[in-house]
């Protein structure tokens, strides 16, 4: 078999997903030459051959992440950086308008300002509160603002001035009171109440929200968090937890032995929810789903370093926020210059997928796209090497998505159900 066709079975039927475009051959007859049906369709076949790694220095720095606090009220189960064992350091005013000094030459164009930490970026409100004033006494006229926050610390006068100044806003919330058992104050207590409240004091106050859940693949309460979400009609997002810098959270391939089934249930209820023509909160659900119907392959992961750096609490500037707990991994500093020799040396940024050779004969290569290229550095000390763990998440999450694509195209008219146009 070509290694560019994935067989899938559904229902007792054979089809053959294609690596290139995401069609979807289906075969009645296993007597059929599949391998000359897939020799004719490769001729046109269109591949990335070339890439020139020096188009990294001339691309804009569109995406400014700025770490504004080190340290967390919270001491969640999984939390990658350790941010609750940190003490509590705040980025100063003046560090701030460093960082606007550097990269004033982004002041014509449009720049999307998102503020992280290595723990709850709230906890510096008092600088959180100057910043817009500061972009524009700066020069920076056409400036965005996102906020990624846990939703414990919410303020009126917080939410006062997200909505004032259109902050395009997250919460890290995992969904049902179950789901969310990771996520506990220092002290132990669940923070599941206090952030549901705030939730609802933001539809209150008519501020937008979407909240980003983080899975353990190996929770058995996976539905829990989607249903909660998609009863509650709140938008969300989903990712998948990864190891803690500090080992706290190291998930085995061992554990997945559910995931699959897990996530056939968790798919079921929306290819019900889709035929049904009700309204799905999960982004990544339709999205994918769109991503499958339209062939939309994505041959680049992200656009760390290309569009976008990352500048922590001391002015180190880093690639992505997974390097930012390491200052070996630093690529420069608002003081000096970026080092975009070493950012081409040591690989730190997204290359196109088909520059891969472990992700070569992969058949989710344009769909993951090679993975998160930091966490290939941290885990294998290598950014072209993906890590195994997430390998095998991916592999087991498209395939359940493939699997309910071809089920709702025997079960209902999809781009009428999913608004595909």
């Amino acid at each position: 078999m070509d290694n560019r066709y994935k067989k899938i079975e559904v229902n007792n039927s054979c089809y053959y997903f294609c690596v290139d475009d995401f069609e979807i051959i289906k075969i009645e007859d296993d007597s059929l030459d599949i391998s000359r049906i897939i020799k004719e369709k490769l001729i046109n076949a269109n591949k990335i051959k070339d890439f020139d790694e020096k188009q990294i220095e001339v691309r804009p720095k569109s995406m400014i992440g700025i770490n504004i606090i080190s340290g967390c009220n919270l001491n969640c189960g999984y939390c990658y950086l350790t941010a609750s064992k940190k003490p509590i350091q705040k980025l100063t005013k003046e560090r701030f308008i460093d960082i606007l000094k550097f990269f004033e030459n982004e002041k014509d164009h449009h720049i999307v300002l998102y503020f992280i930490g290595g723990g709850e970026p709230t906890l510096n409100f008092e600088l959180l509160k100057m910043i817009p004033e500061l972009c524009f006494a700066g020069g920076f006229k056409d400036v965005s603002f996102e906020l990624t926050t846990n939703g414990t610390t919410l303020t009126d006068e917080m939410m006062e001035f997200i909505k004032k100044n259109k902050v395009t806003l997250y919460i890290s919330f995992d969904g049902s009171k179950r789901t969310n058992a990771s996520r506990v104050y220092k002290d132990g207590r669940g923070i599941f109440e206090d952030v549901y409240n705030n939730l609802r004091k933001l539809e209150l106050n008519d501020i937008d929200y979407k909240c980003k859940a983080l899975i353990q693949p190996c929770n058995k309460n996976m539905l829990d968090a989607f249903l909660f979400f998609e009863d509650n009609k709140i938008s969300f997002k989903f990712d998948f937890a990864t190891d803690s810098f500090d080992g706290r959270y190291m998930p085995k391939i061992s554990e997945l032995e559910d995931f699959s089934s897990q996530l056939e249930g968790v798919l079921d209820v929306y290819k019900k929810k889709i035929i049904a023509n009700e309204k799905v909160y999960s982004e990544n659900i339709i999205l994918d789903l769109k991503r499958l119907h339209y062939g939309l392959t994505n041959k680049i992961a992200c656009s760390a370093s290309i569009n976008g750096f990352i500048v922590d609490l001391d002015g180190k500037i880093y690639t992505c926020t997974m390097n930012s707990n390491s200052p070996m991994l630093s690529v420069g500093s608002i003081y000096s210059i970026i080092n975009y020799d070493k950012i081409i040396r040591e690989g730190f940024f997204a290359k196109p997928v088909d520059c891969y050779r472990t992700c070569e004969d992969c058949w989710v290569k344009y769909l993951c796209s090679g993975g998160c290229f930091a966490l290939n550095k941290l885990k294998n000390n290598d950014v072209a090497k993906p890590y195994e763990y997430m390998c095998i998440i991916e592999k087991l999450y498209w395939e359940s998505m493939i699997k309910m694509y071809i089920k709702l195209w025997y079960s209902t008219n999809i781009s009428d159900n999913i608004n595909f146009i």
